[in-house]
């Protein structure tokens, strides 16, 4: 890792290819508010994360990802932030409605069992209002403005007792190596939701369980596909006992 400044020349050189955020960002959590980032970048475009990535390979610096913005290290000092707020996009896919994965097994997410792709921008309240107008659903946690960073850090909900930790419904996701900058497609991912040029990596079945909670910093995600569930539903009646 390699500190520096906001007068390095070598900022320029992303900000020409990555916008920067501009004016003033809500920041959320009491450790992030101490750190002053280099920078704060907003992708718009898949290749603006490789960019970010091989800019950061090339100053052999460190970038931070933000998603629902909780976290204490999304900002550091003197590195560079992608914000991924940009990237918000929920798809729902019904049992049938998707090109099936000749890799996919029983519970691995093929087409007998509805998907939701969920892109690295979205929180969760956006992803279960969602699902849950179609009456589906999603292990997620209580906090409607968490980012991403919840499921692929285990994700304890109020349907973990029925459904597990919002990990275990990860059966896929899209994502940018950090070694290279290569779109990756590791798990399950719809042929119609894979990016052009993304390939399959050769350890695809210890990827897809890192980026459950095992490990950290090989890759950027840039969406994530959930197995979904039925949404359970109940009559309730308030009672007032003298």
């Amino acid at each position: 890792m390699a500190a520096f400044t906001q007068h390095a020349t070598g900022l320029l050189e992303l900000t020409a290819q990555v916008p920067l955020v501009m004016g003033d960002r809500m920041v959320k959590n009491r450790q992030a508010r101490l750190h002053r980032p280099a920078a704060i970048v907003r992708r718009t475009e898949l290749r603006h994360v490789q960019h970010c990535v091989q800019w950061a390979l090339k100053h052999q610096t460190s970038l931070t990802i933000i998603s629902g913005g909780h976290s204490g290290h999304y900002l550091r000092t003197n590195v560079v932030a992608v914000d991924m707020g940009a990237f918000d996009q929920i798809h729902v896919l019904t049992s049938g409605a998707y090109d099936s994965d000749p890799r996919s097994g029983p519970g691995s997410g093929s087409n007998s069992s509805p998907l939701i792709i969920a892109e690295a921008g979205c929180k969760t309240r956006g992803i279960v209002d969602k699902t849950m107008a179609v009456g589906l659903t999603v292990p997620l946690g209580a906090r409607p403005s968490i980012g991403a960073g919840l499921s692929l850090q285990g994700g304890i909900g109020h349907l973990a007792r029925m459904h597990g930790l919002a990990c275990d419904a990860i059966v896929g996701a899209v994502v940018v190596s950090t070694d290279s900058g290569q779109v990756f497609y590791i798990g399950h991912v719809p042929i119609q939701h894979r990016p052009v040029g993304a390939v399959s990596p050769r350890n695809d079945a210890e990827m897809l369980w890192a980026i459950k909670g095992a490990g950290t910093n090989f890759g950027i995600v840039v969406s994530i596909t959930f197995k979904a569930y039925a949404a359970p539903t109940y009559t309730t009646r308030n009672c007032i006992i003298p």
